[in-house]
């Protein structure tokens, strides 16, 4: 699903209404979080407001405190307006700060799904644990899915796969989606 609460209310509804016990209900985001966790490697994700909160720890860590810390947290987050490249004390935040995460394992959640998908293509028992977890999936939402998702599903490569969708209602084109793969995955009569 596309929200936690959405994938706890499908849950609660099977169970309740058919009596099945489901695997993973929820975002891909924590399916693969799960999966890296249970294959061994333990990160954590953080949003928007826990990597400002670890920019400004390590600032003062560090004593770089001139540095400007909104501008090292979107470097980190890959989100800069700007394309003008980081000097001086910014830079030297930006590398404390990619250091102390690596540290901590700590991970600007956008890099999530790139970090799953690395550890699968290398080996990595990820791929092991993801696929006996994912013979059967049920995708809702599909026209709001980036690529990156997509990407994520097409390595997992179940034995059955559901897709719910309409592209009509694409609202998330904004992060990448690609509501026209909706189309694409009909006319290949998955």
């Amino acid at each position: 699903s596309f929200t936690r609460k959405a994938g706890e209310e499908l849950r609660r509804r099977v169970e309740e209404e058919v009596g099945v016990e489901l695997g993973h209900v929820g975002t891909i985001h924590g399916f693969c979080l799960e999966t890296l966790w249970d294959a061994g490697r333990v990160v954590w994700p953080l949003d928007a407001v826990e990597l400002a909160l670890v920019v400004e720890h390590v600032a003062a860590e560090v004593r770089l405190r001139s540095a400007d810390l909104k501008a090292v947290a979107a470097e980190v987050a890959r989100d800069r307006k700007s394309k003008r490249p980081l000097a001086g004390a910014d830079s030297a935040l930006l590398v404390s700060v990619r250091d102390y995460m690596v540290r901590n394992r700590l991970l600007w959640v956008g890099d999530l799904l790139w970090l799953w998908s690395w550890c699968f293509d290398r080996g990595e028992a990820v791929a092991d644990v993801a696929r006996a977890r994912a013979r059967m999936l049920l995708w809702d939402e599909v026209q709001d899915s980036s690529e990156e998702e997509w990407g994520v599903v097409e390595r997992l490569d179940p034995d059955d796969l559901v897709v719910v969708g309409d592209q009509r209602q694409s609202i998330y084109q904004w992060r990448g989606s690609v509501p026209r793969r909706l189309d694409a995955f009909v006319a290949e009569e998955h």
